[in-house]
């Protein structure tokens, strides 16, 4: 299960998929969820959809791996 998740976590990556990331990142099971998170922000800050961005980086554990750059993009988001 895990390498079909990644090879969909990859595809969603580079195809800036937002509906396959949000699946991903709603899965409790997937290891990479906070990325797929993260990417998805990443995304909907490109899309200047900042309301949406500050919503998607809150979904992201303070304890996370993906914590600290998740903290530079919301500082980048105030602004917005």
């Amino acid at each position: 299960m895990f390498l079909k998740e990644l090879s969909q976590y990859e595809i969603a990556i580079k195809k800036s998929d937002m509906n396959s990331l949000n699946s991903l990142a709603m899965n409790q099971d997937f290891i990479l969820k906070e990325y797929a998170l993260f990417n998805k922000a990443l995304l909907e800050t490109k899309n200047k959809e900042y309301k949406k961005a500050k919503v998607t980086l809150a979904m992201i554990s303070k304890d996370s791996a993906v914590s600290k750059i998740a903290n530079s993009l919301k500082h980048y988001l105030v602004t917005k």
